[in-house]
């Protein structure tokens, strides 16, 4: 055999070697909705939530839910003194009562955050530090007075916990100011917050 057909022999293994093999893909995740993620519920048939005013109101939390940010796609918020980039997380504490719809009560609560970590990790959520006034801060504050504890000794896990266990929870109406709301809209917004758990 000579060194050319040698050399031609070669390439044809690795031109048969490397047709057999599937091309690499890049894998990104997805987040493609499935059947059971879209409601059965015809668009005109939706009813818009019409919070009622449930101050001095007694009720039950039926759940709280801790919504994580795309960090992919969600607006990064540099703090006011310019030292911290963070991303806002969402909540959402549910009511058994309902409203005159039908519709279960429910406030978002604002204020968590977690924050970009200088080895470009996200931190665990915060709901509370000292000094906060947050809606979420308040929120803590709360579940640590009916623990009986101090703010600063409440965990996260403790929290979440306590707010999934279906608390009695005696509510009030709180106004908060209307961040970004567009011109016209009301400057406060009255949110039924819990004011002390049974």
């Amino acid at each position: 055999m000579t060194e050319k057909t040698e050399k031609q022999n070669t390439f044809d293994k690795m031109e048969k070697e490397n047709s057999s093999k599937k091309p690499e893909t890049t894998q990104t995740p997805s987040k493609e909705l499935t059947l059971d993620d879209f409601s059965n519920v015809a668009v005109g048939d939706k009813v818009k939530y019409n919070r009622p005013d449930l101050n001095d109101k007694e009720d039950i939390v039926d759940k709280f839910q801790v919504f994580m940010p795309d960090i992919a796609k969600d607006e990064i918020q540099v703090s006011q003194s310019g030292a911290t980039e963070y991303w806002k997380v969402s909540m959402c504490i549910s009511y058994e009562s309902k409203n005159d719809d039908d519709i279960q009560n429910r406030e978002y609560i604002s204020g968590a955050k977690v924050f970009c970590q200088k080895d470009g990790s996200v931190s665990e959520p915060q709901f509370w530090y000292e000094g906060a006034e947050n809606q979420s801060a308040m929120l803590w504050e709360t579940v640590a007075a009916a623990k009986k504890i101090d703010a600063d000794r409440l965990s996260p896990r403790e929290f979440i916990a306590f707010l999934n266990n279906r608390p009695k929870v005696l509510l009030e109406s709180k106004g908060f100011k209307n961040f970004g709301a567009p011109e016209g809209s009301p400057k406060k917004i009255y949110k039924n917050m819990p004011k002390e758990f049974k």
